[in-house]
């Protein structure tokens, strides 16, 4: 009986510690008026995608209210492990998975492409269609845009990813745009 006493402190004290190592990462850089999760890899609603690491999601004022222009748009980064780049077709499914965990549907449709336009700052653009996200009653289609970085040394991918249903050119995406990856992670 003590023995399990004693392992279970020794459990419940490391989950305690990892979860409060985790509370107190910061992979973006955002002003206080961006809320701020954290989920370990694997994440819970979406266990499929394999990797082991860490996203941090930031999420502006209005981004749960249809009628802000907010709405729906966020920022997340991966920092995970990685042999090797990801490529569109590998995001494009990741993405997919990730948002059937998060909405709790299996109907989300994603497209990813290399991004060729100088004039966004991202290594792949595209959508992913959401047929009833939860705080919504009608479907929503997201844009995305993607930058990548690997490091070959350390096998890590830091992913940043921007969302909005907004198109590219509103004033939400100079917003999205402003948080960014610290270097210094």
């Amino acid at each position: 009986m003590k023995t399990f006493v004693i392992t279970t402190l020794l459990f419940v004290s490391s989950f305690n510690s990892f979860s409060q190592t985790v509370q107190d990462i910061n992979l973006l850089q955002a002003d206080s008026s961006w809320s701020k999760e954290i989920f370990p890899f694997p994440l819970r609603f979406a266990p499929e995608i394999d990797f082991h690491g860490v996203e941090e999601a930031r999420f502006p004022g209005g981004w749960s209210d249809p009628k802000s222009d907010e709405f729906w748009s966020y920022v997340f980064v991966w920092q995970i492990r990685l042999k090797k780049p990801l490529n569109a077709l590998g995001l494009e499914t990741h993405l997919k998975t990730y948002f059937d965990g998060l909405t709790r549907q299996e109907n989300t449709s994603s497209l990813v492409l290399t991004n060729k336009d100088t004039s966004i700052n991202a290594d792949f653009v595209g959508e992913v269609r959401l047929s009833k996200p939860f705080n919504s009653d009608q479907a929503l289609t997201l844009n995305v845009t993607i930058e990548q970085q690997f490091e070959n040394e350390n096998q890590t991918g830091i992913l940043l990813f921007r969302f909005s249903p907004q198109d590219r050119e509103h004033k939400i995406w100079q917003k999205l745009n402003a948080v960014r990856y610290r270097d210094d992670c």
